[in-house]
């Protein structure tokens, strides 16, 4: 599959639960430094990320339970597969944040996988990730905007992450990116393997999602 179906096939997703624009997230400030974004005062209504000095905001949401349920689930899955196998490293979930000081950069993440790598990386007292994660996992939600999504995996590709994957709940698919520029788009009978990346994990798509959700919802 090529970017440009990847492209098109996110842009469906997003229309399909298109919001209206005053709750989308956008772009509200250019040239901002982390220092900067610091300083903004605490706003509990706004979601905010701080992408190349670009200032994204947009309302707080609170995470429908099928979003809720595929994370929680695809964390215990890549914490399962940690265990198995001896690696070290951790699964972090809920937002978790990663920031490069270097790019004025702090954004968060549904889930991802740091090996140790990454975690040295990182002084001990830092609140966010500074190190490289192996995995990027991202879950569509109403309130995920195209233009969001793609941003994120650009940079996460940018910082050197290997591999994004893009969990849409409501349709039941995985497209799985890679920093070549390669990618797949996995229905539910599909497996959804590590590769290279996470050698020995694999799993049946279907098993991510909530069967409440889905086509049988609408």
């Amino acid at each position: 599959m090529s970017t440009a179906d990847i492209d098109a096939l996110l842009a469906r997703a997003e229309v399909e639960d298109e919001l209206p624009e005053e709750l989308c997230d956008r772009v509200v400030a250019t040239g901002v430094t982390l220092a900067e974004f610091d300083a903004l005062p605490n706003d509990p209504t706004l979601d905010r990320m701080l992408m190349r000095g670009d200032l994204w905001e947009r309302p707080m949401t609170v995470r429908n339970r099928w979003h809720s349920s595929s994370e929680s689930r695809i964390a215990a899955l890549l914490d399962r597969w940690l265990e198995e196998t001896g690696r070290d490293g951790v699964v972090l979930s809920g937002e978790a944040g990663v920031e490069r000081p270097d790019a004025d950069s702090r954004w968060g993440v549904d889930v991802m996988y740091c090996d140790g790598k990454a975690l040295a990386a990182t002084p001990a007292d830092a609140k966010y990730i500074r190190g490289v994660p192996k995995l990027v996992v991202e879950i569509l939600s109403t309130a995920d905007s195209f233009e969001r999504i793609n941003a994120k995996a650009e940079e996460f590709f940018d910082l050197g992450v290997p591999m994004v994957w893009i969990v849409d709940p409501k349709n039941r698919t995985v497209v799985v990116r890679m920093s070549d520029g390669s990618a797949q788009h996995l229905r539910e009978p599909d497996t959804l393997d590590g590769g290279d990346v996470l050698p020995g994990f694999a799993v049946v798509v279907g098993k991510i999602f909530d069967r409440s959700y889905g086509r049988s919802a609408g």
